[in-house]
């Protein structure tokens, strides 16, 4: 066995665990703002929709012209949506 073996063997599974964490990161996400992008939800109270299904991050924005609006994680965007889809700003 070679001495430097380990050590490489080593750093390719660390490298393969990263792929696999941010395979899995980029999954969740993709189910998440394929699950919930369009629905309707409260932001502050107010009628809003869940919006961007291709970007890294959900806006949730109010329903009415030139209401607020707001950027979440995905995974937040799953969790609210859960629980209720009440968001806060």
């Amino acid at each position: 066995m070679r001495e430097g073996s380990t050590s490489e063997n080593t750093q390719n599974a660390k490298e393969n665990t990263q792929k696999t964490r941010e395979h899995a990161m980029n999954t969740t996400q993709k189910t998440s703002a394929e699950k919930y992008a369009g629905e309707i939800c409260t932001l502050d109270g107010e009628p809003a929709r869940i919006v961007g299904r291709l970007l890294p991050f959900a806006t949730v924005r109010t329903i009415r012209d030139g209401g607020p609006a707001f950027e979440y994680a995905w995974e937040t965007v799953a969790r609210v949506m859960e629980n209720g889809g009440k968001f806060h700003s």
